[in-house]
């Protein structure tokens, strides 16, 4: 999962795109600025490129697992990392030439 830090602080710099190594109830575990530490979960935007702009389809607008998720911006399929494509659920990946940083919500258009 990719997270965007809302603040500067605690060994975060804001807007700075990290990835989850592991997530708790309350917390994620994340490699920092400086080193491995977890942090509250209130702390970051998950980075979901299905509340994306730039996604030519959701996962609600998908019918059938042959469409593929695509980014806009980039021409680049976008993934689930779920090894069963029958397990259906919301949170696709940012594809690797944005990294989330070019995430732009839905709302924002």
């Amino acid at each position: 999962m990719k997270l965007k830090a809302n603040f500067t602080g605690f060994n975060l710099t804001k807007d700075k795109v990290y990835d989850v190594i592991f997530e708790y109830d309350t917390v994620y575990e994340l490699k920092c600025d400086t080193g491995t530490y977890c942090r509250n979960k209130d702390f970051f935007e998950i980075i979901n490129c299905n509340e994306c702009q730039f996604i030519n389809l959701t996962e609600s607008q998908q019918i059938n697992n042959k469409d593929y998720h695509i980014c806009l911006k980039h021409n680049e399929r976008l993934f689930h990392r779920s090894n069963n494509p029958k397990i259906k659920h919301e949170y696709i990946y940012p594809c690797d030439k944005c990294n989330g940083n070019d995430f732009k919500s839905r709302d924002e258009f």
